[in-house]
């Protein structure tokens, strides 16, 4: 599977995890006593869970630093600074021995 596909597969799988959490969260609301949505209910937070860990780590990866943070708001921190870096690893020129510049 392409990185691409997963990253796609991962947004899917996110979104319909929380779209279950919701609609049991509602249907246990109707009915709080009963001990089997419960036990989906916190079934799927662990899911949710570890699809968020799993986000934030590969965002820190790809960020490439060395501090780790706490909470789902600090991902777009590691996604500036994995932005910045390919910024800064991108080549717009290139001059040749004879004195040439390409472009792209």
């Amino acid at each position: 599977m392409e990185l691409g596909n997963f990253r796609g597969f991962e947004k899917k799988k996110k979104k319909s995890v929380t779209d279950d959490l919701e609609r049991i969260m509602k249907e246990h609301e109707e009915d709080p006593f009963n001990v089997q949505l419960q036990e989906m209910e916190l079934n799927k937070e662990e899911e949710l869970n570890g699809i968020l860990d799993t986000e934030a780590t590969q965002w820190w990866q790809k960020a490439r630093v060395s501090e780790s943070f706490e909470s789902d708001k600090n991902t777009p921190y590691f996604h500036a600074l994995h932005k910045l870096r390919m910024n800064k690893a991108l080549i717009l020129e290139i001059q040749k021995s004879d004195g040439i510049i390409l472009k792209q």
